[in-house]
């Protein structure tokens, strides 16, 4: 039997491009191309496809983010010049510094990226020779203006100021001085004016650069003995790379090495464990449960990021460990965290002076809600009237309430008062004192209730 060999154009509807292994675009009319053959990357809600073929994050800015900016002056104080020297200017004088990176006359970059500076200066006289103003970078030149005042019979007058601006890019510990040369054949001096002379310079932010502390705080419940719930939340964080970072829907994390991020610390003994957003293991703004981590490392408050930080990573949450499980409580996502049962009591008789009371609250809490019940004894003549302070220092403290003599039913002299108290925080717990004014026959008793978290987390 002969051998027929049927060309495209012979099936109906199928392109003559079907006999190579691609296809034109135009010859695709129906049907969804998979996206894995679209571009390489991940394609999801948080991506969109870019000219070179790549998924790539979509990232949204509402403006231009300032990160770190300052403003030094001379402060009224002149400084002498000599000739035919390239001399530092110095900057006694700072007037505001953003982010913290202007110290000993000079700006070191905290971050990569861009940066713009801008340099006023004035002599105190006229100078009818070659200036130079400069900036250096790391100790080199990298930006000089100069200007040259010629002799013409005295009409010169007034001694004009110098200026250069420039945007540079710096790498994270690059830093910027000002140097003046001037050559008049003997020194002159720098006015030390505000108005004459200053220094300034910001950090040209880029989409997704942030200063903030919470944007959203996220709402965290209790989930299990090893486990809790992080709800939709979005924060700006401020490490290697500084972003906003969010998540849309609840993430579940384990605590521990076995959990969710094998960094945590695993859950022992009674101990507070603090959560973490994990920027070593950011790699999209949108984030998973694996972006976060627990350690018992607490955080401090870092004023240049306005937020909780331990080295690069962000504070979000504090928990605690009772008998190596987490001790459960309730919050709707504001500042209050409130205990699921109370903790065990702390009794002070009345008549032994000031008396220290250790709370259960994170070490960054500074208001926690006690609650106080007392009682006196049967057929006791004398009351005692109860005071809390926040420090060691106050004489009288707050009143609390007082319990009556009576017939020794605990709670009956004085029921169950609920008060948010300032504390004062010692060896990383925070603690108040309490007094009574009576002698030991009166007593009263303190459970940790809740506790608010601090601004900034």
């Amino acid at each position: 039997m002969a051998e027929t060999i049927i060309t495209p154009n012979q099936v109906d509807g199928l392109a003559a491009s079907a006999t190579t292994d691609t296809t034109n675009a135009t010859n695709i009319s129906s049907g969804t191309l998979s996206t894995g053959r679209m571009g390489s990357g991940t394609a999801d809600t948080s991506t969109f496809l870019r000219g070179d073929n790549t998924w790539q994050e979509i990232s949204v800015t509402s403006g231009t983010a300032v990160t770190h900016a300052f403003s030094a002056t001379k402060g009224g104080v002149n400084q002498t010049i000599a000739t035919n020297t390239q001399t530092k200017v110095t900057w006694p004088n700072e007037e505001f510094d953003l982010g913290g990176a202007f110290a000993s006359d000079k700006f070191t970059a905290p971050t990569a990226g861009k940066y713009h500076f801008y340099v006023a200066l004035k002599f105190t006289s006229i100078q009818l020779y070659d200036n130079a103003l400069s900036l250096y970078k790391n100790g080199s030149q990298v930006r000089i203006a100069n200007y040259f005042i010629s002799y013409d019979s005295g009409n010169n007058t007034g001694t004009p100021t110098m200026q250069l601006e420039a945007t540079l890019d710096l790498a994270v510990n690059d830093y910027i001085e000002v140097y003046i040369h001037q050559e008049s054949g003997g020194n002159v001096d720098i006015a030390g004016g505000n108005e004459y002379t200053w220094f300034t310079g910001y950090k040209i932010g880029a989409p997704g650069e942030v200063y903030s502390s919470s944007i959203s705080r996220s709402e965290i419940e209790y989930a299990s003995s090893n486990s809790i719930t992080i709800g939709p939340g979005e924060y700006g964080l401020q490490g290697t790379t500084n972003r906003t970072v969010a998540w849309s829907s609840d993430l579940t994390f384990t605590l521990g090495s076995g959990g969710s991020n094998a960094g945590s610390t695993n859950l022992s003994g009674n101990q507070w464990q603090y959560i973490y957003i994990d920027e070593s293991s950011v790699t999209n703004t949108t984030l998973t449960a694996a972006n976060f981590i627990n350690s018992t490392t607490a955080p401090s408050y870092v004023g240049s990021k306005r937020a909780w930080y331990n080295g690069n990573d962000r504070c979000i949450f504090a928990t605690y460990v009772s008998g190596g499980s987490l001790k459960k409580w309730y919050t709707d996502g504001g500042r209050f965290v409130q205990w699921a049962e109370e903790p065990s009591y702390s009794q002070v008789n009345g008549g032994a002076g000031w008396t220290t009371i250790q709370l259960l609250a994170p070490v960054m809490s500074k208001i926690v809600q006690v609650s106080f019940d007392g009682a006196g004894v049967p057929d006791s003549t004398l009351g005692s009237t109860w005071r809390f302070r926040s420090d060691t220092t106050s004489s009288t403290g707050i009143t609390i309430g007082r319990t009556e003599p009576g017939d020794g039913q605990f709670e009956a002299e004085m029921n169950a008062v609920h008060r948010m108290c300032a504390t004062y925080e010692s060896g990383g717990s925070r603690y108040i004192q309490v007094y009574g004014d009576s002698p030991s026959h009166n007593r009263i008793r303190m459970r940790t209730t809740g506790w608010n978290l601090p601004k900034g987390m």
